[in-house]
């Protein structure tokens, strides 16, 4: 009768400590659940900070140690265009304009491109760009390049395409890229919207004097406009 009792007191209490140990059992279960967001948490924030820096060191903004060695390579045109001081006359837009037919031919080489970027932004107490800005042709695109001066300092690649809108010629942004870090549009247009909307304005202007513009084609190293004569 005692042994029986007894069991009946080990279950007792066996009941008894059954909810104690259901919660401490929760308990540790709760405090590893914790423990691992927190964990997750660290790492997100640590793989958030390694790819901020990453895209800044590649920016060119700012030198980060070891990062700046691993993603920042610096930037370079796809040719460099030499302006020959003795040879300014040639290098105006008018000449290397001629008659064809009943229209106007206009050729725009690197050079003389480079030269009109740099005339244009050499204008004021405060340029853009340093000297050594340049523009390139290729059979896609037209390039300008150069180390930007503000509103921040480093290298800056944009790339330009032409198209047509009512015989007028207009310069669609293709791409930009600071250092090696290309933008979003948006980004873009709160950095650089004034300066790249300055450039596109003169470029434009410059070839819609000439008169009607019937189309215009992409080679390497120049430009080429057919024109019809106001």
């Amino acid at each position: 009768m005692v042994r029986i009792d007894h069991i009946e007191d080990l279950e007792a209490d066996d009941d008894w400590q059954r909810p104690k140990r259901k919660y401490r059992r929760r308990k540790r279960l709760k405090a590893k659940f914790k423990k691992g967001c927190c964990v997750f948490v660290v790492l997100i924030f640590i793989g958030l900070l390694l790819v901020g820096l990453a895209a800044l060191a590649k920016s060119g903004l700012v030198k980060i140690p070891i990062f700046s060695d691993i993603f920042y390579q610096l930037p370079t045109a796809e040719k460099n265009v030499k302006i020959d001081p003795a040879d300014l006359n040639n290098l105006q837009i008018n000449q290397n304009l001629s008659q064809t037919g009943d229209g106007l031919t206009l050729t725009i080489s690197d050079e003389q491109l480079t030269y009109l970027l740099r005339q244009t932004l050499a204008t004021g107490q405060d340029p853009y760009f340093a000297d050594g800005v340049q523009a390139t042709i290729d059979s896609e695109k037209i390039e300008i390049f150069g180390s930007l001066l503000k509103p921040i300092k480093t290298d800056l690649t944009v790339d330009l395409v032409p198209t047509l809108v009512d015989n007028q010629v207009k310069f669609d942004i293709k791409s930009v890229q600071v250092g090696n870090l290309g933008l979003p549009s948006s980004t873009i247009n709160q950095l650089f919207g004034g300066l790249l909307d300055s450039l596109i304005s003169d470029f434009s202007q410059l070839i819609n004097d000439y008169g009607s513009v019937q189309s215009i084609s992409l080679s390497a190293g120049r430009a080429t406009v057919k024109i019809s004569p106001k």
